[in-house]
This record gives structure tokens, C-alpha cells and sequence, in this order.
């Protein structure tokens, strides 16, 4: 009996590949670097006068590529949708090494089958994504957050789906809600 070795995991980082955005103000779309934070992709677009409508709970540490991979659910999805609405093109480099240009720069740009859609949540398990092309908006022109908090009782507790239904049939529409 030979006994069979199991090979070593390998780890492929992103982090180095940090250079060559590219923001289009013009056509609201942008190219950033997969491993480039979200916070600094925010950063870079509010200094153009542009928006990404896309946020992380932990943005200080989470990439632009590592919430496209995961396809992480976005808080503001109510308001503006998931993540996907957002990625108009991905460059993935494949298992053998090609480099692949998926996508583009332009939000009426699918013409058959989208390849994009599937690395949207493959956890970089159909290739690893170095750049990501998102559409983008003007920020918004005004902001507010709104807090209840109650103690977690049965009787509040009980109450909350009805105050989620009112809030969601109000004549201000939320673009986020959360409930914890």
C-alpha cells in the first residue's frame, strides 16, 4: 500500500492588483480593481460626484471583487436592487490562466448569453475576478436614517411585521430595512 498525499491548499490574493481604475462619468459606469476596499471605491466615486449604490457591513475590509464573488446581499437592496444590477463586466482569469473580458463598459451591452451572471456569487470557484465595471448613479441628493427601538417582549415582538407593513405602504418608500 502507497498511501495517497493530499495536496497542499492553495491561496491566491488579489490584494497587489490594486492600480488601473478607470471612472467614466460621462456614461455613469466605472472600472476598479477587484481587490481595491469598497470604502475607497465609494471614496474615488463621491470625489467624481458619482454613486454606487452597493454597501458592505464591513467595508472597511471587504473588496469590491470579494462582494461581487460572494454575491453578498446588499442592505440597500430594496430601494436599488442587488448586487448583479450593479456589474455591468467582470475580467476573470480562468483555472488555466486565460484572461477573459466578460460583459463591458456599456449598461445595454448583453447580446446572447450574459457570462457574467454565473461568477456573481461563485465564490471565484469558475475563475478569479481581477476587475469589476459597475454602473453607477449621481449620490443622492439627501439622506436620513430612522431608529425604533423597543424591548423584546412577545407583544412587540408581535407588533414589528406590523410596523415593517406600515412603513413599506408609507408615502416615503425606504431604500433599507433592517430588523434585529
Amino acid at each position: 500500500g502507497t498511501q495517497e498525499s493530499t495536496p497542499e491548499p492553495l491561496m491566491v490574493s488579489t490584494l497587489s492588483l490594486s492600480a488601473g481604475e478607470d471612472i467614466h462619468g460621462a456614461n455613469l459606469t466605472a472600472t476598479f480593481p477587484a481587490a481595491l476596499p469598497l470604502r475607497c471605491v465609494h471614496e474615488r466615486l463621491a470625489a467624481s460626484g458619482l454613486w454606487l449604490p452597493l454597501l458592505h457591513l464591513d467595508s472597511r475590509e471587504s473588496t469590491l471583487g470579494g462582494c461581487v464573488a460572494a454575491g453578498f446581499v446588499n442592505p440597500l437592496q430594496l430601494g436599488f436592487g442587488v448586487t448583479r444590477d450593479w456589474v455591468l463586466g467582470l475580467e476573470v482569469v480562468t483555472p488555466t490562466g486565460s484572461v477573459l473580458s466578460l460583459g463591458g463598459e456599456l449598461v445595454k451591452n448583453v447580446a446572447g448569453y450574459d457570462l457574467v451572471r454565473p461568477h456573481l456569487g461563485a465564490w471565484g470557484r469558475l475563475g478569479l475576478i481581477s476587475r469589476v465595471t459597475v454602473r453607477l448613479l449621481p449620490p443622492p441628493l439627501d439622506r436620513a436614517t430612522v431608529e425604533m427601538t423597543c424591548a423584546a417582549t412577545a407583544e412587540n415582538i408581535a407588533r414589528v411585521d406590523e410596523d415593517v407593513r406600515r412603513i413599506l405602504t408609507g408615502r416615503a418608500l425606504p431604500v433599507a430595512l433592517e430588523v434585529s
